[in-house]
Order: structure tokens, then C-alpha cells, then sequence
């Protein structure tokens, strides 16, 4: 009968000792078997003991403690290759790992945050894997090798970098802690020094100058509404994109003709659709009348119906776009960096970009403006916590409680506040903004 076990020991005599030696698949072919002595796995086991090994049974109990700590690769679905195991491991709609996660703690790995890593390992580490490689394999050479060339390309800011390790080290983490490799070569791979650009904030004049533009478009009809209702809402409330773009109207309570109320319930994601938001908690967060009498009447005007208010006339289900958000903002951005900067409508090239013919790629100089100063839609929330900060009127709890940023374990205090506290709140946060509104603008 065909021996179904991994491996299988035999006895040699060599110089008048006998010694016991494990044989098992070689991964990378399988009409072929390798042999390595069983001493020698004793002492990879991490076992100081030099004794000859005198019987069969503790040969083969040494060989299995060995293919069990994954010193023995024995079979190829337990020593799969690199680049596919990361893969999968990324894999939202496949990874086992990602779906335990998230059953034990809900929305611990989002689909768009698995999509977004799994294509950075993609597009910038797998290109630089031998394509046979096998997780037993992996050094940290190779490790080393793939950050070192990354770094030395100059294409990639060393945060990005960073994250390409990432992609790779949660994976290997699991893969060593369920033992399919014995060690971590990632624990050696030297730290990335990373100096993460902070997020720009416009000035309180630049901020004012803005909204005027845009609602000055808004009025002229070249700016889109929606898009200005959302960078007023970041502004005034600290919410993210992803908070505004699920915002419905039920989520909207108007108190009195200064303030209002907004509940945030979900966020809305690229991959995922609503979801809950971050920090995986609902929260209040004060909000002017008159914006939310806009966003009221924004919403009515929803040819679909619903009661989305950023709604889009591409699609009944979806959000207006991301992208679309992005293209609307930064055109208004660079008609204000360039008005700063007195060079309106100012074209330079691109870097030194060229296109296929050799030409130049040109670009305004706006947008070269607005790279340097590293400005984005996230710059709203961040203007509102540094004006919100600066005020001097908050306590860092209450802030954190507007802006959700307090851990999931932190007690849900800001949540449970009365309508008086929200709207001592809402009184400071009126002020952000001090350009003058005429309400119902369309």
C-alpha cells in the first residue's frame, strides 16, 4: 500500500553511526523528494541536544515537528507562491482572514481599504517578486531588495512606500503566526523614515474667497451646487467626503433659524457603498440653519425622488461621484491660487512629463500651486478642527466627539448630549465662515 504520510525516515551507516534521515516533496517538483538528516531538523527545532537518534519513532516524531513548524515544506498548498498568497490574502470577496476579522469586530478591514492595498502591492511590489518564489522561500533579502529599488527609483513618496510594505507585512504576520513560515523575514527589514505632508488649510480669508467663488459659479450656473453644499458642510462641520456623500434627509434637524442638527448614521464608500462611518459609531454635529435649509432644498430637487442630498443625475442609487467632487473643487481652487498668485489661467508644463509625441504636457499653474501647498477636500475638516482648536471654546473632548475622532472603546458621551449643549456648539461654528449667504440659492 502507497505511504500517504508527507515524508518518511530511513537509517544510514556513516563512520560506524547510524543516522536517520527525513525525506519529503520538494515544492518546486513533484517527482522529486529531498533528504535532510534528522539531526539536523532537531537542531533547527531550536533543540541544543547532540545525541544520536537510536529509534525510528522519535525520527519520525522529530520529522513531523518539523513539517508541522514549517521547516519542512512538504506540499505546495502549504508553501503556496508569494505573490499569489498576498494576493489573496487581500482578496475582500475571498480571504478567509479578511471575513474572521470582520466577524469578530464589524468593518475591521473595509472592501475599498482591501482593494486599495492589494493594488498597491500589485502595481508597485509585484513587478519586483520572482514570479516562483515561494512563501518558504522569501528572505529578507528580497524584502530589502524591493524597498531599496522602490526608494531608489524616486517615483514613489517614501508614505507610499511604506504602504507597499504594508501590504506585505500584514500578510506575512498571519502566514507566521499560523506557522506556514517559521520566521518573519519582514521583522528585519529596516524601518521606513516617513515625513508625511500635512493635509494644507487655505487661510480664513482664502477659505471665505473660495466659497464666494463657488457660490458665485453656483449662481452663474458653471459650479455645481452640490459641490459647494459639501465643501461648506466640511467646512462648518468637520464631516468627511464619505459622511457627506451618505447624507440623507432624514438625517437633517432643523431646530430653530440658527441652528440645526445633523446625524451622521453612514459614510459612503467607492467599493463598499454605505457603510458605517469611521470609528464605527453614529454622532451629532451642529450645523448652521441656513445650510441645512439648503441641503433640504438641494435634496427636493432630486429628479429620483429619493431623499439622498448629494444626489447624482447619473445614477438613482449612487452619490454624486468622488472624482467629480475632486474635478468641480480644484478648478475653483486653481481661479483662487492663481488670483492670489496673480497669474490667472497661467498654463506650465507638468513636471517634465511629455507626451507620446515628445511634447510637453502642460497643466495650469494652479494646480502646480495647490500640489505645493497640498491641498485637497480633506483640508475643509482639517481647517475646521484647527479653527475649532484655535477658538479655545471647546474642551478636546467635545471636539473629538463633533469630528469622530474618539476610539471605539472611548464611553459615547457626545452622542447623548442635549440639544442646549449642541447648540452652544453650533454657535461657535457658525462663525467659520463669515462671507455673506442668501439663503436658497439654486
Amino acid at each position: 500500500m502507497k505511504n500517504s504520510s508527507p515524508f518518511f525516515v530511513s537509517k544510514k551507516t556513516k563512520n560506524n553511526r547510524s543516522v536517520w534521515y527525513a525525506h519529503f516533496p520538494d515544492p518546486d517538483n513533484s517527482q522529486k523528494r529531498k533528504v535532510k538528516s534528522v539531526e539536523t531538523l532537531r537542531s533547527l527545532l531550536g533543540s541544543t541536544d547532540t545525541s544520536p537518534i537510536r529509534r525510528k519513532a522519535e525520527a519520525i516524531r522529530i520529522t513531523q515537528q518539523a513539517l508541522d513548524a514549517g521547516i519542512l515544506q512538504g506540499d505546495k498548498k502549504d508553501d503556496p507562491l508569494l505573490n499569489d498568497y498576498i494576493k489573496a490574502y487581500w482578496d475582500f470577496d475571498t480571504s478567509d482572514v479578511i471575513r474572521r476579522k470582520n466577524l469578530k469586530k464589524a468593518n475591521t478591514i473595509s472592501k475599498g481599504y482591501a482593494k486599495n492595498i492589494r493594488g498597491t502591492f500589485v502595481e508597485n511590489a509585484l513587478p519586483l517578486i520572482p514570479s516562483n518564489l515561494r512563501l518558504s522561500k522569501l528572505k529578507t533579502s528580497h524584502l530589502e531588495k524591493i524597498m531599496n529599488t522602490l526608494i531608489d527609483e524616486g517615483k514613489l513618496s517614501l508614505s507610499t512606500i511604506a504602504r507597499v510594505k504594508q501590504s506585505i507585512a500584514v500578510p506575512l504576520k498571519e502566514a507566521h503566526r499560523i506557522g506556514l513560515i517559521n520566521e518573519n523575514p519582514m521583522l528585519r527589514v529596516e524601518p521606513i523614515p516617513v515625513d508625511y505632508k500635512e493635509k494644507g488649510i487655505l487661510t480664513e480669508s482664502e477659505i471665505n474667497r473660495l466659497m464666494e467663488l463657488m457660490r458665485a459659479g453656483v449662481e452663474n450656473e458653471t459650479f455645481n451646487r452640490g459641490v459647494y453644499l459639501a465643501c461648506a458642510l466640511s467646512t462648518l462641520t468637520g464631516m468627511r467626503q464619505g459622511e457627506i456623500r451618505a447624507l440623507h434627509v432624514e438625517n437633517i434637524k432643523i431646530l430653530d433659524e440658527t441652528n440645526a442638527i445633523i446625524t451622521i448614521k453612514e459614510s459612503y464608500g467607492a467599493y463598499e457603498g454605505c457603510k458605517v462611518p469611521k470609528g464605527k459609531r453614529e454622532r451629532l454635529v451642529p450645523a448652521p440653519a441656513w445650510l441645512c435649509e439648503e441641503l433640504v432644498d438641494h435634496a427636493e430637487k432630486n429628479t429620483y425622488g429619493t431623499s439622498m442630498v448629494f444626489w447624482s443625475k447619473e445614477s438613482s442609487s449612487s452619490p454624486i461621484s468622488s472624482s467629480y467632487m475632486r474635478k468641480e473643487l480644484y478648478s475653483c481652487l486653481w481661479d483662487l491660487l492663481e488670483e492670489i498668485a496673480h497669474c490667472p489661467k497661467e498654463m506650465v508644463q507638468d513636471r517634465d512629463k511629455v507626451d507620446k509625441d515628445g511634447n510637453p504636457i502642460m497643466i495650469r499653474k494652479g494646480e502646480v500651486l495647490r500640489r505645493e501647498r497640498a491641498v485637497d477636500f480633506h483640508s475643509f475638516r482639517h481647517y475646521f478642527v484647527t479653527w475649532m482648536r484655535s477658538c479655545g471654546l471647546l474642551t478636546d473632548g467635545q471636539l473629538r466627539g463633533v469630528v469622530g475622532h474618539q476610539d471605539a472603546s472611548t464611553t459615547d458621551g457626545y452622542t447623548h448630549q442635549t440639544e442646549a449643549n449642541l447648540k452652544r456648539i453650533g454657535a461657535i461654528t457658525n462663525n467659520i465662515l463669515q462671507f455673506k449667504v442668501e439663503k436658497n440659492a439654486s
